[in-house]
């Protein structure tokens, strides 16, 4: 039927049931689909008239999907203004109704980097958002911006335990209902009471999207509030930040004692840091006595020539340590 230049006669169906008449629906070389009909006799006549019929047919379904692709491009910008903030880019926001109630942003992202892997799951997100049961009180607005699909829900009446909810939903979205999860990273953001706050919501969900993608295999959607912390240090610890960190501190030069001589100043220095200067607590960590670690500590003080009750030295350190131990 793709290939035929006009109808095609489709016989044998079924014992009892009537031959089918068949053509392939195209606006030039793009294929729309195929139009069919039940005949009991396929005269010329009525092959004729079904293949005029037909391009007319295609020619409204092509403008149909000349229109519908214009109202999801206008409606894409204006989720677009409302998610950054800023004038409208063609027609008003405001043309998005926003319900009244709290308003939570979710960004999502998918995992594979196979191209016909990540077509499947995003066509089985779009499924899944076009099924997902949504109450009176829960109301959804998606589309897709460059790589990230983002998420509008809003909760007509919150209460204490409405994020819960939020994320819940969101779980059961990427679920699929099946068991087999979505392979599609989720992060959300803080709920946001209008439409002002809807840009805040959208970078927090961005950053936990970004704490998210730091697991080997999506999970459950990440709370930017359960892990604003570690987004943090991910947006301090940039590599080319963490590269400039390396020509101004000194732990090039306790690697490189370590090394050569194979003391441990790396790991002691890292110990006591995360413990906020606490010796005993660091000592355990280490299975040392207290002494040996003050001990340790002095000696790194004299390699290096840094004063550690300085506390900008101390937050440096810290945070380059952590970006060369992340865990």
């Amino acid at each position: 039927i793709a290939r035929s230049e006009g109808p095609v006669v489709v016989r044998g169906v079924a014992e009892g049931a009537a031959d089918r008449l068949a053509v392939g629906l195209r606006a030039g070389s793009f294929g729309l689909g195929s139009m069919w009909a039940v005949v009991s006799g396929a005269e010329r006549r009525q092959v004729t008239a079904f293949a005029r019929i037909a391009q007319r047919v295609a020619v409204h379904l092509m403008r149909r999907r000349t229109e519908d692709y214009r109202a999801h491009r206008v409606e894409m910008e204006q989720l677009a203004v409302l998610l950054h903030g800023g004038p409208t880019v063609t027609g008003s926001g405001d043309s998005i109704e926003l319900p009244r109630g709290a308003h939570w942003v979710a960004a999502l992202a998918v995992a594979p980097n196979d191209p016909s892997e990540r077509a499947i799951s995003r066509s089985r997100l779009e499924h899944g958002l076009a099924l997902m049961q949504r109450s009176r009180d829960l109301t959804v607005h998606a589309g897709q911006l460059s790589n990230l699909w983002y998420l509008i829900l809003t909760v007509g009446r919150p209460q204490e335990n409405s994020a819960a909810t939020v994320r819940d939903w969101l779980r059961d979205l990427l679920d699929d209902g099946t068991g087999d999860r979505m392979p599609i990273y989720a992060g959300v953001g803080s709920a946001a009471d209008d439409r002002g706050g809807l840009p805040r919501s959208r970078k927090e969900a961005e950053r936990a999207l970004a704490v998210a993608r730091l697991a080997p295999a999506p999970g459950a959607p990440l709370a930017f509030e359960d892990c604003w912390a570690r987004a943090a240090l991910i947006r301090v610890l940039d590599p080319t930040v963490v590269a400039d960190l390396e020509t101004v501190t000194p732990l090039w030069r306790l690697r490189e004692q370590d090394t050569a001589h194979g003391t441990d100043y790396l790991p002691t220095l890292h110990a006591w840091l995360e413990h906020q200067g606490n010796i005993r607590t660091a000592a355990q960590r280490l299975h040392i006595h207290a002494n040996t670690l003050r001990y340790r500590l002095t000696k790194i003080e004299q390699t290096v020539g840094i004063n550690l009750a300085d506390p900008d030295i101390r937050l440096v350190l810290a945070l380059q340590l952590k970006a060369l131990d992340p865990a």
